[in-house]
């Protein structure tokens, strides 16, 4: 079946909507051995099951384990923002360290 797009002129009609996450660009930063930060929206939160869906797809694209863990990123003294870490897990270990100084 080949994709199409639709014209939606009126509300109402579209009965479900999804946002797609960047895997492409999350697997990108765990293979540096880094962990990957997405950002929660404040209009739309992300589900936590969704969150473990998404590990779960990555870990099968990865060939590694991979978890999410519900967050907040500091960005600087006076803003944080919360969201989900992805992070590959090593054997023996079940959260990524924390590296608070």
């Amino acid at each position: 079946m080949e994709s199409r797009l639709h014209k939606v002129q009126r509300d109402g009609l579209v009965v479900k909507t999804y946002r797609l996450l960047p895997y492409k660009d999350i697997i990108e930063i765990l293979n540096t051995e880094d962990t990957a930060f997405f950002e929660d929206s404040k209009e739309k939160p992300l589900k936590p099951g969704t969150m473990w869906k998404a590990a779960r797809h990555l870990s099968e694209l990865m060939g590694k384990t991979i978890r999410a863990q519900r967050g907040v990123l500091r960005l600087n003294a006076s803003e944080s923002v919360q969201g989900y870490l992805f992070f590959v897990v090593n054997p023996g270990s079940a959260r990524p360290k924390d590296k608070r100084a």
